[in-house]
């Protein structure tokens, strides 16, 4: 699950932001959005992936929130919006990953949140996946595919490590909770991170990695489906 959080006092400015963020996400799973129009309390147990902050609300100043959410976490994606060219180098110094500027232009405000809502998903998450009577922490986007064998749930990992686990294929993707994890077969999972190509008249999957997969026939179909519907900058591939 992906959570966004915007900040912004201004009626006019939030619906707009509102409409915007809808027509961006409309087509994508697990996203949720959180709307403020006034500064929140931010903390360990109340964080999110990306903010969308106006600089100034009523007569509070959201770089000091930016400031505070820096203290505890350094990964989340930070989108100023504002009226005020004077912050530009206070909030690029607080790690911004982007600077808006009002009135919102349409097209770059699609173009900036497409590029951080990408960012959030490459950079995975970390899971913890039980592993023969002990529990392995990994990154999502350190999963090449999950595979069922002899009753094992077997992953797959980047570095050749391979977990061996109890789980079963729906738990595993219900673990993962990630848009990049498909399902191949009954017992195949891969990450669309790292696939290739495929050979429809084999009926194959080429992984980026070089293994070779194949999907069973109701999977292939739904397979090549979603390759229909996708473009580079939805997968980054």
């Amino acid at each position: 699950m992906i959570k966004i959080a915007v900040v912004e006092d201004e009626k006019s400015i939030l619906e707009k932001i509102k409409f915007l963020i809808d027509k961006n996400i409309k087509n994508i799973k697990n996203i949720e959005v959180e709307y403020f129009d006034y500064i929140p309390k931010i903390n360990k147990e109340r964080k999110y992936d990306i903010y969308l902050l106006d600089i100034q609300v009523g007569n509070e100043n959201s770089i000091d929130l930016a400031k505070k959410i820096r203290e505890y976490d350094f990964n989340s994606i930070i989108i100023f919006i504002t009226s005020f060219n004077q912050y530009v180098t206070e909030s690029y110094d607080i790690g911004a990953f982007h600077y808006l500027v009002k009135p919102i232009n349409e097209e770059k405000f699609d173009k900036i949140l497409s590029k951080a809502i990408t960012k959030v998903r490459d950079k995975g998450k970390i899971i913890t996946i039980p592993d023969k009577g002990f529990a392995s922490e990994v990154n999502t986007k350190d999963i090449i595919y999950i595979d069922m064998i002899g009753g094992e749930t077997k992953v797959y990992l980047l570095n050749g490590n391979i977990l061996s686990s109890k789980i079963g294929i729906k738990k595993a993707l219900n673990i993962l909770n990630d848009d990049y994890f498909i399902k191949i077969s009954k017992s195949t999972v891969i990450n669309f991170r790292y696939f290739k190509s495929v050979d429809f008249k084999a009926k194959k999957i080429f992984l980026k990695t070089g293994e070779e997969l194949y999907p069973s026939k109701r999977e292939f179909t739904r397979f090549t489906d979603i390759l229909k519907i996708l473009t580079v900058e939805d997968y980054n591939w």
